[in-house]
């Protein structure tokens, strides 16, 4: 069960990732498919580009700043209290 939480969290993460990148992609569709081209390449990454494939730390902590999207007091004093070698810690677990 654990596992399959943290993989929810990481697909949610790689999409998350690239809906705020500069170069996002905007249409749901568009958002997908990239999402899907990182899942598809994921066993030819090196650890480096895999960890860089999800979401930053400071992204996860401004997030956790919107009480819209994260509504869990729980929640949000988790992400914004997650430091950057945790984070990447789960990733590289996973």
């Amino acid at each position: 069960m654990k596992k399959t939480s943290f993989n929810a969290l990481c697909i949610f993460s790689l999409i998350l990732f690239t809906s705020f990148t500069p170069n996002s992609k905007k249409t749901p569709k568009q958002i997908g498919e990239q999402v899907f081209e990182i899942l598809k390449n994921i066993n030819t990454k090196s650890k480096a580009d895999y960890v860089a494939s999800f979401i930053a730390i400071e992204a996860i902590h401004e997030l956790a700043k919107n009480k819209n999207i994260v509504t869990e007091d729980s929640a949000r004093n988790q992400m914004t209290s997650m430091e950057k070698e945790d984070w990447v810690h789960l990733i590289e677990k996973h």
